[in-house]
């Protein structure tokens, strides 16, 4: 079975190298580099971290920080979200984000998507947004527990 990775040789400690063959479709030449600075292994235990509550507007949500920014030097970041408090919203806003995702690991959430309208996800459902995709949380459960991902890593919110 032909596949479309190929490691490289020898890896290095400064980048990362995929490449792919002539008769994968979408890609222009014999091989194409993909190069990103390396990170440092992160292992994140259950047991270690502690949430803590966001600053500003959006207080009654506590994040743990899982330390992808740090390991990845700013390219991507990773914390899990819980709420303080029950009837909060965060009212309707985007990010300018490369990536954002959202995986709801307890519980319920009743989002508003721009072009989708409202959406109940609940526990196992996963959903992206696309940069600049305008959203609100608008109700959840007691117990909503949301990994959350972006890239790049800066917490940030503009509203629509």
């Amino acid at each position: 079975m032909r596949g479309w990775f190929e490691p490289p040789k020898h890896p290095g400690r400064n980048s990362k190298t995929v490449t792919a063959d002539k008769q994968d479709s979408g890609w222009s030449s014999a091989k194409k580099n993909l190069s990103t600075p390396d990170g440092q292994f992160l292992l994140c235990r259950a047991g270690e971290g502690s949430y803590q509550p966001m600053t500003g507007l959006r207080d009654w949500l506590s994040i743990r920080d899982l330390g992808l920014n740090q390991a990845t030097h700013g390219q991507y970041d990773a914390w899990t979200t819980r709420a303080n408090a029950i009837g909060q919203s965060t009212g309707r806003h985007y990010h300018n984000y490369d990536f954002q995702i959202m995986f709801i690991l307890e519980g319920w959430v009743r989002m508003y998507y721009e072009d989708q309208g409202e959406v109940v996800l609940e526990k196992g459902d996963f959903v992206y947004h696309p940069r600049g995709q305008i959203h609100d949380l608008m109700d959840y459960s007691e117990d909503i527990h949301i990994l959350e991902m972006a890239s790049p890593a800066f917490h940030h919110s503009i509203d629509a």
